[in-house]
């Protein structure tokens, strides 16, 4: 019965892409199978090869949401992070369903976009200014579009795991099972100490390795 109704879900999520990628009458399949495929991915980082417990999430899909960020853009991430959370518990339960968490998995998806697609005025402003600061800095010229991509992954993993994975999540798991916020925190800082410095290693590492790939590809 869950395979019925996954198979279902991912039916209504081919269609939701479609609908999103629908330019002049005619539906980019490439970019509607690679969502698929990072879906898929993001299950398998979030729901199998991670610590999951109610106080703790400690797992590598933010990988799956910064190719989609670079690559497709906000929206497709916001809606690739959504759609692992609503097919996750069919396949493998973690904590309950809430739909808070949904509309958090949309905003976080949305927001690695926003800071990471090319296109982004909040990426272009974030790597103007670290431009700047390399120059400041006295960095030399050619390294500077690095130090500003080191930058851009830096503040990005500030701010995601500030606000989702600290202060959102935290106020959802206080508001609907009244867990109290002396239990909730003290793990969640241990998170995001780790994965700060982990969005500032390897977003640099997926756009200078991965992404130049995905481009030759022409998948989207």
């Amino acid at each position: 019965m869950n395979t019925i109704i996954l198979l279902a879900v991912l039916f209504v999520m081919i269609i939701i892409l479609a609908l999103l990628t629908r330019r002049m009458g005619m539906v980019p399949a490439k970019k509607i199978v690679l969502s698929a495929v990072l879906i898929a991915i993001n299950v398998i980082l979030t729901r199998f090869l991670a610590v999951n417990t109610l106080y703790l999430k400690i797992n590598f899909s933010f990988i799956v949401l910064v190719v989609a960020a670079m690559y497709l853009g906000p929206v497709y991430a916001g809606v690739i992070n959504m759609i692992e959370d609503l097919i996750g518990p069919f396949i493998i339960a973690v904590g309950s369903f809430n739909p808070a968490f949904t509309i958090t998995a949309f905003l976080r998806g949305l927001s690695y976009g926003l800071f990471l697609h090319p296109s982004s005025p909040v990426n272009r402003g974030l790597s103007r200014f670290g431009r700047n600061l390399a120059r400041a800095f006295r960095v030399p010229e050619a390294k500077r579009n690095t130090f500003a991509l080191f930058f851009v992954s830096f503040v990005t993993g500030i701010v995601i795991n500030l606000v989702f994975s600290l202060a959102a999540n935290s106020i959802i798991l206080h508001y609907y099972w009244a867990v109290p916020y002396a239990v909730l925190i003290p793990p969640r800082v241990i998170n995001v100490a780790l994965m700060i410095p982990l969005h500032t290693i390897m977003i640099p590492l997926i756009s200078a390795k991965l992404m130049p790939q995905l481009n030759r590809l022409k998948l989207a």
